[in-house]
């Protein structure tokens, strides 16, 4: 292998050399890293009819491309600056990502599903993988990837309720090119607050095992979170695995109605999760496929502090509570009942389905891989009594996906549904009696479609039925915020059950785009209603609407978008009547930005997650 390196000849870059040859495989960051084996003998080898690969080329470039950093370019002299800090990504490491290597047959669809692997990478900004057909039959494969820049420091501001920040980070996603990523960080929004530190390896010595480890602290208490993953990741994989080891000590928050106040009340408690389990398919690659696997787990939930365990927060600072009064922690405490379960969960699954790239979705310019087809799972948990409690249960627990694409339109469909089936039985420390039956049901079932019109601007329309019914443990959802209708504070409209739909006309401003960045806009409108079910402090809404317009800015081709929209109540009045401003990432649509869990699966209390097919994007974002 020959690596062929453009590197000003100066002490230091010599010193980096020197690195390189030691067999690090680091890269001074001024050009790119090339790798390139020699062709291989073997075109059209008996078995392989398209011929075989004999030749395979992996480009690694800097962040930002030559015409960014010309002297003619502006600010170039710091785009070049910032290339010459930069470590590529070492070749070894984009190989370890590839379904193919010189000498195998070619096929088209190992080369897509390579490609989409590596653009699910947050280290990489882009990747192309493309054949060239030789005189002997054969194919030479060239592999090019562009690295995101890798060292970051970030401050979050939150505008609701005064400006506050809402969270500060310092990362490096790509340590010496190895694709390691190590954070400190620290990230709050309302009630939730973590603050520690990340390690991750998205493919550990090359196992394609996601490996992450963070921990740190909460508004409560400590917080401690292991995992090993191996996903499917791609249509060629047949066997996955994930292992978890869980603990925190956190509060849950509730909104409350107006006539008891407007400040939420927390709930202390304790949860704790241990993880093992096994997937395999069987079909042929690219096409239909059923799914098996197996599950052990065990899993407890607990609230603490006694009396003070509710706490009701003061004024609009959320670090500071008070213990919340006897009605309020009354409803609170005949909701959140304690359960210690171990658990074997069976898995069956059936998935057909493809992948294409479509442009200009939800990020501005940048492609986006779509699924194409249908995948989903049911998991089957019975319950059974373990140290602690003595909860003996049945869970069930449904999951799909279903993609169509037709021309300029893309229809996205996805439902995360359980329930628990369970006997009459003393719940635990709360002495919460549970009626036989069917309990615990949670779920939510969204649409998300879109039809790109003339590549300036896309139309999206989404929509989304989410509740619970007989819930046992912590559970409440909310009407307003962020990812609801966007006029109403966070805490607007409390209760256990809502459909809600969005129009949203997206417009792409290439006239106001920067060379290294992308710019759009967007307008909207916003409508549904609660139902107030059965959880602590639920009311009726009614129909609420609102409207509004915002701006998009992403990275030049990147898939990270932030926005800053200024919205509208059209309908009721929520403390008070008036304009809104949000500063957030982009959280719609098929990109899943969050920074924290959505309403639903911050309740999910129960069981684990069917769906073993993608990496996480991103660990700190769950529950």
């Amino acid at each position: 292998m020959a690596l062929t390196r453009r590197t000003p000849l100066t002490v230091t870059a010599l010193a980096r050399a020197a690195i390189v040859s030691a067999g690090l495989g680091l890269s001074p960051g001024t050009g790119f890293a090339e790798a390139q084996l020699p062709p291989q003998a073997g075109a059209g080898a008996e078995g392989c009819p398209d011929g075989v690969i004999s030749q395979v080329v992996v480009r690694s470039l800097d962040p930002y491309d030559e015409s960014s950093a010309s002297p003619d370019a502006t600010c170039g002299w710091a785009f070049q600056a910032l290339n010459w800090l930069h470590f590529e990504t070492r070749v070894p490491v984009i190989r370890w990502e590839l379904l193919f290597e010189e000498g195998d047959c070619f096929d088209p669809l190992r080369l897509s599903e390579s490609e989409r692997t590596l653009r699910s990478l947050r280290y990489l900004q882009g990747a192309s993988v493309t054949s060239t057909p030789l005189d002997d039959g054969s194919h030479r494969v060239d592999v090019e990837t562009r690295d995101s820049w890798a060292i970051s420091a970030s401050l979050g501001l939150d505008f609701e309720g005064g400006v506050a920040v809402s969270g500060v980070q310092a990362s490096h996603r790509n340590v010496l090119g190895s694709g390691l990523r190590t954070s400190l960080f620290r990230r709050s929004f309302r009630e939730r607050l973590r603050y520690g530190v990340l390690v991750r390896h998205t493919n550990l010595f090359g196992t394609r095992v996601d490996a992450v480890t963070h921990g740190g602290r909460t508004r409560a208490g400590d917080y401690f979170s292991q995992s090993l993953q191996k996903p499917f990741l791609n249509e060629f994989a047949d066997h996955a695995f994930r292992q978890v080891v869980a603990r925190r000590d956190d509060y849950f928050a509730y909104a409350l109605p107006p006539e008891l106040g407007v400040s939420p009340v927390y709930l202390r408690y304790q949860a704790d999760l241990v993880e093992l389990a096994y997937q395999t398919r069987f079909g042929g690659n690219g096409g239909r496929r059923v799914v098996l696997g197996l599950g052990l787990s065990h899993e407890s939930f607990r609230r603490v502090g006694g009396a003070e365990g509710a706490r009701a927060v003061v004024g609009d600072d959320f670090s500071e509570t008070a213990v919340a009064e006897g009605r309020i922690r009354d409803e609170i405490f005949a909701q959140a009942g304690a359960h210690s379960t171990s658990r074997v969960t069976g898995y069956l699954g059936f998935r057909d389905v493809r992948h294409d790239i479509r442009g200009g979705l939800d990020a501005i310019h940048a492609p986006q891989d779509v699924l194409v087809g249908g995948a989903f799972t049911v998991g089957v948990g019975p319950g059974f009594a373990a140290a602690g409690g003595g909860d003996q249960d049945l869970l069930v627990r449904f999951q799909g996906r279903a993609g169509l694409l037709g021309g300029s339109t893309y229809l996205l469909a996805r439902a995360d549904i359980q329930t628990r089936w369970t006997r009459s039985q003393s719940s635990g420390a709360s002495g919460l009696e549970v009626a036989r039956g069917w309990r615990d049901t949670v779920g939510s079932i969204r649409a998300d479609g879109y039809w790109t019109q003339a590549g300036w601007a896309n139309l999206y329309v989404r929509g989304r039925v989410s509740g619970g019914w007989n819930t046992d443990r912590p559970f409440q959802l909310r009407l307003g915020g962020r990812e609801s209708i966007r006029a109403y504070s966070e805490d607007a409209f409390p209760g256990g059950r809502f459909v809600f739909g969005s129009v949203e006309q997206r417009f792409i401003i290439d006239a106001l785009s920067p060379g290294f960045a992308d710019v759009g806009a967007a307008v909207f409108a916003d409508v549904g209603r609660m139902w107030a079910g059965d959880v602590p402090f639920g009311r009726g809404s009614g129909l609420q609407a609102g409207v509004g317009a915002g701006l998009r800015v992403s990275p030049a081709g990147g898939r990270r978008v932030f926005r800053a929209d200024v919205s509208l109540p059209l309908t009721d009045l929520r403390d008070e009547r008036g304009v809104s401003l949000r500063l957030y990432g982009e959280i719609f649509g098929i990109l899943e930005r969050r920074r924290w869990p959505d309403q639903v699966d911050r309740s999910r209390w129960y069981g684990n997650d069917p769906d073993l097919s993608r990496r996480v994007p991103d660990p700190l974002a769950g529950n």
